[in-house]
């Protein structure tokens, strides 16, 4: 809520959209239930095969390394519209299961040998990436609970929340990037 600084902006393709104002860019957080098990959601968020399907700006990526079973380290590149210069990321990313049934992905930009800057793109950076993905049961229409007992992550749907802080770097207009952040939450609709 506002008290921690995030502030509604919009509901856009049944996703509710907030803003955080942050110098000298912005954090954009989109949250949305997916009417599929939270694993399969996590699975679809984090796998560079398939992220072409549901990210129209992702081109292409790699693993770099695998830290352990649940830390990796990958490269993303992205289209930029013309005249903009694509952009590429190197992230190091984790996912943990929480008690509840909840899986939480986080994900920061590092630097990796086997990638260094790429000629033709500007290196991103990702501040946070973090994505908190809740399975529901077929009754719950939104976060209430009503019981303590852990979701099955495996089961039903869930109740995403995405959430996004990055700095595209290069010549952008801080306005714009302002503006185009507002959309990165829209991902939560686009991997329905």
């Amino acid at each position: 809520g506002e008290e921690d600084g995030w502030v509604f902006n919009s509901r856009q393709q049944e996703v509710d959209i907030f803003i955080k104002e942050d110098k000298p860019l912005n954090c954009s957080k989109g949250i949305g239930i997916i009417n599929a098990p939270a694993e399969v959601v996590q699975n679809v968020f984090t796998t560079n095969e398939i992220k072409t399907r549901w990210d129209e700006m992702y081109s292409h990526g790699e693993r770099l390394e695998v830290v352990d079973k649940v830390t990796g380290i990958s490269y993303s590149a992205f289209h930029a519209p013309w005249p903009t210069t694509p952009r590429d990321l190197v992230i190091i990313g984790r996912s943990t299961a929480l008690k509840d049934g909840s899986l939480f992905v986080f994900s920061t930009s590092c630097e990796h040998p086997k990638k260094p800057p790429v000629s033709g793109y500007v290196r991103a950076k990702l501040d946070y990436g973090a994505i908190l993905i809740t399975p529901l049961r077929d009754d719950d229409d939104d976060d209430a609970d009503t019981t303590d007992e852990p979701r099955d992550p495996s089961k039903g749907k869930c109740r995403v929340v995405y959430s996004v802080g990055s700095d595209p770097r290069g010549s952008l207009p801080k306005w714009l990037v302002n503006v185009a952040n507002i959309k990165q939450p829209l991902c939560v609709h686009a991997i329905r």
